[in-house]
């Protein structure tokens, strides 16, 4: 059962890291005095990507749901921070 969990998880945060990456390179946000940190917790979330898809496929299923758990932590403080950009606006 854990790894049709992780399997659900992981399509979750891939389409949460694309729609994040689709808003963080709009215009409105480059420039500003965050960017360089979300383009870095982007940056941290693909790579939590890579490895989730490396364990998946090779059965490790324990590993990539902590790895997915401290992806979406990433996810949420760019969420947090593009919201905050966008109410200052």
């Amino acid at each position: 059962m854990i790894d049709k969990d992780v399997t659900k998880a992981f399509e979750e945060l891939k389409k949460k890291c694309q729609k994040l990456q689709d808003k963080v390179h709009v215009g409105k946000y480059i420039g500003t005095s965050k960017y360089e940190m979300m383009v870095r917790l982007l940056d941290n979330v693909k790579e939590s990507i890579e490895k989730v898809d490396t364990w998946t496929n090779a059965g490790e299923f324990g590993a990539s749901d902590d790895e997915i758990w401290r992806a979406n932590v990433d996810v949420e403080a760019l969420e947090g921070m593009l919201q905050a950009l966008d109410s200052s606006k």
